[in-house]
């Protein structure tokens, strides 16, 4: 009689969690595709490029005197003096150590800048994620990568880019 019972209990348990589990609204969505979706991205990128153009004209430039100086010293070397050759190849080697500085100075910049617009971008897709789960009425929200599987219809990424679009 106790087994019945008991039986009984762990049935009901389970029924009663599976029936809450089939209440929840479950959706996903997809951060990357919003985050690659986003007209704000475009504009960071911009911005970006707008901000390091100069130095990169730098190092455009820094180049093209390696490559002539490179140029100079093939065509030349034959008809300079050994003082000549060796304050040529100084130069040389001035120009590239410069240039290998600056161009992983830039590098580093550019990077550390290229994260800090892409967090700012992160949080605002995760507001909006926050935003529009609230609003809908979802319990919970999964990323797309974590699901194998959903039906077309729990994925939210389109209403989420829809609210940033909305709340600029």
């Amino acid at each position: 009689m106790k087994t019945k019972i008991l039986l009984v209990a762990i049935l009901g348990m389970f029924f009663s969690i599976a029936v809450q589990a089939a209440e929840q609204k479950i959706a996903i969505v997809d951060p990357r595709l919003v985050l690659s979706k986003l007209p704000q991205a475009e504009a960071v990128s911009t911005k970006l490029k707008n901000e390091f153009s100069e130095r990169q004209e730098k190092l455009k430039l820094l180049s093209e005197e390696i490559t002539a100086l490179q140029t100079k010293g093939q065509r030349d070397a034959p008809t300079m003096s050994e003082s000549e050759v060796t304050n040529l190849q100084r130069q040389l080697e001035s120009k590239i150590s410069s240039f290998k500085l600056d161009e992983k100075s830039f590098k580093e910049d550019f990077t550390r800048r290229q994260k800090e617009e892409l967090r700012k971008l992160q949080t605002k897709v995760f507001e909006a994620i926050n935003a529009v789960s609230k609003q809908e009425g979802y319990d919970l929200v999964l990323a797309r990568e974590a699901v194998f599987y959903a039906i077309d219809g729990a994925d939210i990424s389109n209403k989420v880019l829809q609210y940033i679009s909305n709340s600029k």
